[in-house]
């Protein structure tokens, strides 16, 4: 499948290898701490595929609100279910232990217990 994810979902992270003697399918990923995170334009197609760009996951954390977490990641689902992705890279668990991380707006909290809160949705 190497070279094939562009042909699958265009702008798509990637895809693994298929293990058909296991009944494994291939499968592909995607990035999208703040939502799925593709190809706007596809080659010899001239429709746009837009994707929602949610709140990072801080600023979802810090409204302490379970069920607006809960509505984004239903959305967040919802659009990898679309668009044929199988696995979403995002969102992050981290906590920020270095305010320079340049990752650090991926991850719901610098506090465990806001992170496990969310995760665990």
């Amino acid at each position: 499948m190497i070279g094939q994810t562009q042909n699958i979902v265009q702008g798509a992270a990637g895809t693994t290898f298929a293990i058909p003697r296991l009944g494994i399918p291939s499968i592909v990923v995607a990035d999208g701490p703040a939502g799925l995170r593709i190809s706007p334009t596809h080659q010899n197609d001239n429709n746009t595929y837009y994707c929602t760009a949610f709140p990072v996951g801080t600023l979802l954390a810090s409204t302490w609100d379970v069920d607006l977490v809960n509505s984004v990641g239903k959305a967040m689902g919802n659009e990898v279910l679309e668009y044929g992705v199988d696995i979403l890279l995002g969102p992050g668990m981290n906590i920020h232990r270095n305010p320079l991380c340049g990752r650090n707006f991926e991850y719901y909290s610098e506090d465990p217990l806001i992170t496990g809160k969310w995760l665990r949705l």
